[in-house]
């Protein structure tokens, strides 16, 4: 707390980055479930493709179709992958050839009241980094179900889940991809939001 009894902004940033990996943990679930669902509902659809009179069992549907059946068991399981962050690990290593496959938790920004503004600085890139996970974990989860509705004739561009999805691993693995634009451009992103270098 400053001398003005509002809490300063790098407090904020550190309880929100706290918080960060819990948001992901509960959206892992989520996840999960959702993947549960996308391969039931391509199940249900290959059984009615290769049934003529399914259609009067399944309210809301006007026909089925293989290749969305097969593109929604596929997005099923992918979505399963990413409720263990298996998948989340997996991209980030075809990329950065770094398996970041686990979340940055609240123990990783612990920080003493009394610290300097550097340790403080410290603790808020970490807990930038965890929101960022947030961020990226997100945007994955957009790529995949918009590979899903373009696939099921619904609007969706291929183009626009593909932007997401390298948003989605640039953001989850964010610490690399500043080191990359540091190294390459000379410009540190992480030191904008931190007082030390």
């Amino acid at each position: 707390m400053g001398g003005t009894g509002f809490p300063d902004l790098v407090e904020l940033l550190i309880n929100a980055g706290q918080v960060a990996p819990a948001l992901l943990m509960m959206m892992q679930g989520i996840v999960a479930v959702m993947g549960l669902y996308l391969v039931g509902s391509a199940l249900v659809e290959l059984w009615g493709v290769s049934h003529d009179n399914a259609l009067k069992y399944v309210a809301g549907r006007q026909r089925f179709s293989t290749g969305s059946a097969l593109i929604s068991l596929m997005v099923g399981a992918l979505m399963s992958a990413m409720s263990t962050l298996n998948l989340m690990g997996i991209l980030s290593r075809t990329l950065s050839d770094d398996y970041a496959a686990e979340r940055i938790m609240p123990a990783d920004m612990a920080y003493s009241a009394a610290g300097s503004l550097a340790d403080k600085g410290a603790v808020a890139t970490v807990a930038l980094l965890s929101i960022m996970q947030v961020v990226g974990f997100v945007a994955m989860v957009k790529a995949l179900m918009t590979v899903n509705r373009y696939y099921n004739n619904e609007q969706a561009h291929l183009g626009s889940a593909s932007g997401w999805a390298i948003g989605g691993i640039l953001c989850w693995n964010f610490k690399w991809f500043s080191d990359v634009v540091n190294n390459t451009l000379g410009f540190n992103v992480i030191s904008m939001f931190t007082p030390f270098s």
